[in-house]
């Protein structure tokens, strides 16, 4: 296999958080996601983003990791969703504050449209801190509705949101 096809077959999450420690949610939620079998292969720093959509929030921290597992998409997503209930998240307001969230951005060059899965993640490429933090580590990777690269569609994005790197996160 070559390392295009293997960067192709990767898998990338992106992890938010805005409410309480939020240092410590996301490093809580990368322990679980190892717990459910799921392996970090590597992450992105850590970002301070402003919020979009809603903006009457506290600002962000944001980090995208590619991962390996051998779960299905819907299995993965059950797991992220099971770890955002174990990290106390409540869902007050759609775009709203949060402790945690876990999105799937891709699974490899899959294109899935499910009522309650759809990837690649359905808006990945209007969104600074998902875009930045994604070329940081993939920056080749094709997307494959559009073709094309993590760094085009970073390129091309409209969002002008502050994303600002501030460290590495250690779990």
């Amino acid at each position: 296999m070559s390392s295009d096809e293997v960067a192709e077959s990767a898998i990338y999450l992106s992890l938010g958080s805005n409410l309480g420690n939020r240092e410590e949610q996301l490093s809580r939620a990368l322990r679980l996601l190892e717990a459910h079998g799921i392996e970090i292969v590597t992450c992105s720093s850590l970002y301070r983003t402003d919020p979009l959509y809603v903006l009457d929030q506290p600002h962000f921290l944001n980090l995208v990791c590619e991962v390996s597992t051998r779960l299905s998409p819907r299995q993965l997503l059950d797991s992220c969703l099971a770890i955002e209930r174990q990290l106390g998240r409540t869902r007050r307001i759609q775009k709203g504050p949060r402790e945690i969230d876990l999105d799937i951005l891709y699974f490899g060059q899959a294109i899935i449209e499910e009522p309650s899965l759809v990837v690649p993640h359905p808006h990945l490429g209007e969104r600074n801190f998902v875009l930045v933090p994604l070329v940081e580590i993939a920056p080749e990777f094709h997307d494959p509705r559009s073709g094309l690269t993590i760094a085009e569609l970073r390129d091309r994005c409209q969002d002008q949101s502050g994303v600002e790197a501030v460290g590495r996160l250690e779990w």
